[in-house]
């Protein structure tokens, strides 16, 4: 992990500073998922639950649908975990990697 693979997840996420998602917990999602799609793609469910609680808002004539960031949110989770599939499936058997270990597999 580097602090380049961090900016990269930040840049995936549209968070930039730490005001709302803090290094470290880039940094332990990066050391528990697989690829930096799959932490992009758990950033944007967490997210999303937080933007879960938001209400749509009416001032003055004008409406915010608040619920149309959850959606987003959503897309962007999805979007992301496919593209971490697809990273995952194009490795070769030997390198799959599950949790923090590799499990080497034996071609018969």
């Amino acid at each position: 992990m580097t602090l380049e693979d961090i900016a990269l997840v930040r840049h995936y996420i549209d968070e930039q500073d730490e005001a709302q998602w803090g290094n470290s917990l880039i940094e332990d999602l990066i050391e528990r998922l697989p690829n930096l799609y799959a932490v992009a793609a758990e950033l944007w469910r967490m997210k999303a639950a937080r933007w879960a609680r938001l209400v749509t808002t009416a001032e003055a004539g004008a409406s915010k649908n608040l619920s149309d960031l959850v959606s987003h949110a959503k897309t962007m989770a999805a979007e992301y975990q496919a593209r971490s599939d697809a990273e995952e499936a194009a490795l070769p058997p030997e390198e799959i990697v599950t949790g923090a270990f590799v499990v080497p597999i034996e071609r018969r």
